[in-house]
């Protein structure tokens, strides 16, 4: 999204504000949590809706076995830092719910931005109330949503995006990481393929359907969500 090379490269290449908000906050997965999901729940990512295309979302994040173990069992050379279970939340609104700028809202301690959402949910179900309730005091942060803008084509050239840098999107659609996933791979095979004509056609392959994905997500905000309409087509300036 904030890709310094993206702004070198392709400074005309635009990101727009989708006009959301998002309070991001974890709470401790323990028995007495574990009860508040449903079993399927712990599969997907659940979405509540609420008044005014107000939203809060919930994905536990389990492990079924330690990260240790993972990875002296599938890639002995690596090394993560060992973490526990937990459930992310996340609270998403229009701006002008929130009422305040975002350095007001980044301001605002993690109690704050908790007494915030549990206003905004008071008479939603009780659950959505207590998942709220046991977030962790130091966990809640403000995130901006943005969206690249479609870019028309560029000349290939040994620099090459991938990812957020060129078409990052709103998580209307769930389809940012594995587009960028599909990039890497795509990617990998260009290189691979020693051909010189390789990087122009995965970044013409990728804009395909990378900005298909950035369009499909802008249409999904802008129906649930309230997201603002995507921006036109950013293009190369005629000199």
């Amino acid at each position: 999204m904030n890709s310094p090379v993206r702004w070198q490269y392709l400074p005309h290449a635009r990101v727009a504000d989708t006009g959301l908000r998002q309070l991001h906050a974890k709470l401790p997965l323990t028995a007495a949590n574990r009860e508040l999901f449903d079993p399927e729940m712990f599969a997907v990512f659940t979405i509540v809706s609420g008044p005014e295309k107000q939203m809060i979302g919930f994905a536990p994040v389990d492990y079924p076995e330690p990260i240790a173990d993972v990875c002296a069992r599938l890639a002995p050379r690596v090394r993560l830092s060992p973490a526990e279970p937990y459930l992310a939340c996340a609270f998403g609104a229009r701006q002008e719910i929130f009422g305040q700028t975002d350095d007001e809202l980044r301001a605002l301690s993690g109690h704050e931005m908790r007494k915030f959402v549990l206003d905004r949910v008071a008479d939603w179900h009780p659950r959505v109330r207590r998942i709220v309730e046991t977030w962790l005091p130091d966990s809640p942060f403000l995130v901006s949503i943005r969206t690249s803008v479609p870019t028309g084509p560029w000349e290939p050239s040994r620099v090459c995006l991938a990812g957020d840098a060129i078409h990052a999107m709103s998580p209307a659609a769930g389809a940012g990481a594995n587009t960028a996933m599909r990039d890497g791979a795509a990617l990998a095979a260009a290189l691979s393929s020693g051909q010189p004509a390789a990087i122009g056609e995965y970044e013409a392959e990728m804009r395909r359907y990378g900005f298909d994905a950035v369009r499909e997500s802008a249409a999904t905000g802008a129906e649930h969500l309230g997201q603002n309409p995507l921006p036109e087509i950013s293009r190369i300036p005629v000199s």
